[in-house]
């Protein structure tokens, strides 16, 4: 399943060469779980396919959109 995490203005993560911030949403496959084994405590928000498909999530506020991680 598909979750989008968001990101805390001190929550940068670089993974795989891929710049992680509070500029962009991140999309991984897993669950809750597996949000806390890619970026440990350092994250904001996390939104199910569902909620982000309902346009819960306003991407005027991500400039830099979405990246797969």
């Amino acid at each position: 399943m598909k979750r989008y995490v968001t990101f805390g203005q001190n929550h940068i993560h670089n993974i795989d060469g891929k710049l992680l911030d509070c500029n962009c949403v991140a999309v991984i496959q897993g669950d809750r779980h597996t949000i806390f084994e890619i970026f440990g405590p350092k994250w904001c928000m996390e939104y199910t396919e569902e909620e982000f498909d309902k346009g819960n999530l306003e991407m005027s506020y991500f400039p830099r959109g979405l990246i797969e991680v």
